[in-house]
């Protein structure tokens, strides 16, 4: 008998991936224009990084989370970091980034939503000056701004020889943590401006999104021969989301398409990619399931260049029985068809 994986399940909630903390954006990224936003390519730079770090802050403090609802913190002690105090010392040593990408939203992005980018930038530049009080040099300063997000990035050979206690970075990131409530935007947006921050995000493809209905993208036919039975259909946060009836194991089987309206996410997620098998220049498979704001280590993903955008197609099946190439090519076909 074939010994059956672990599912371990993280899931990133879309709205908790930015520094727009708690900010209620629309619940669905579907019906949202695929079309490139009128950005330069410098602003969806910016877009995109900032989005990158908010995902790595999101996905410690998920972990901070699991320790502190059980009434420790991160190390399983009641002396370890909390979520807030995690979240903090992120942000502070990464100010100095934060800051210039901030300040590039603050000048390029949508006209409606750059006073909040503006205000953000200040609590950065706060956080650098309490950075350089801490002991940074100014060189190590710019080395944190110009800092490259690739996976492979080791941030202690970019900054040298650090001489910062872990007293004076806690001390700098509690004083920091007194003015991060300025980063929650939740009561300062209003309706418009929760829009064209999703608009923006989506024209640079950061977020997927899709003209489409979900339930056309995927035939029926093809939806149950892969699940394993009637399935149910929804858009979550932009991704089409098909699941399947629970299995033997009480599992149930899924199956998520995330379209992107750039080509570039294609090269970025790529990138990020580690133990990636290439099928061809445009087509990239893996290991695992691994959509927008979900992963688990069951199944296997494919990234696609399409035509005028990204195609990801995650998919689980039932028993954890094997996902063939054939089975996520078939499904990304039927995608293409359906948006031609």
């Amino acid at each position: 008998m074939r010994p059956r994986r672990s599912r371990l399940r993280i899931v990133i909630p879309l709205a908790t991936t930015f520094l727009f903390v708690g900010l209620a954006l629309p619940a669905t990224t579907v019906g949202a224009s695929t079309r490139r936003a009128p950005l330069s390519n410098k602003t969806c730079d910016a877009f995109v990084d900032y989005f990158q770090i908010e995902f790595l802050v999101a996905f410690a403090n998920a972990f901070a989370g699991v320790g502190q609802d059980s009434g420790t913190g991160v190390g399983g002690n009641d002396r370890s970091p909390t979520r807030e105090q995690v979240q903090d010392t992120f942000h502070l040593i990464l100010s100095p980034k934060l800051e210039v990408l901030t300040g590039t939203l603050a000048r390029g992005g949508p006209k409606s939503i750059r006073s909040l980018f503006a205000r953000q930038q200040a609590v950065f530049a706060r956080g650098i000056r309490l950075l350089g009080d801490a002991g940074l040099t100014k060189s190590q300063l710019e080395a944190l701004a110009n800092l490259d997000l690739s996976p492979d990035t080791d941030v202690s050979q970019v900054l040298g020889d650090v001489k910062l206690s872990k007293r004076k970075i806690a001390a700098a990131a509690k004083e920091f943590g007194k003015h991060s409530g300025d980063l929650n935007l939740d009561d300062k947006t209003t309706p418009a401006q929760q829009r064209a921050f999703l608009k923006a995000g989506t024209g640079c493809g950061v977020f997927p999104g899709t003209d489409a209905a979900c339930d056309e993208l995927v035939s029926n036919e093809l939806q149950r021969r892969l699940l394993g039975g009637a399935t149910t259909v929804k858009d979550d946060q932009g991704s089409c989301t098909y699941t399947g009836p629970k299995d033997a194991h009480g599992d149930e089987p899924v199956l998520i398409v995330d379209l992107y309206g750039s080509q570039r996410t294609f090269d970025r997620l790529v990138e990020q990619l580690q133990g990636g098998e290439k099928v061809n220049p445009d087509t990239y498979l893996t290991e695992g399931f691994s959509s927008f704001a979900n992963t688990k280590t069951c199944g296997r993903t494919l990234y696609s260049k399409t035509a005028d955008g990204t195609l990801v197609v995650a998919l689980c099946r039932p028993n954890d029985d094997p996902v063939a190439t054939d089975d996520l090519t078939e499904v990304r076909d039927s995608v293409v068809a359906a948006t031609a």
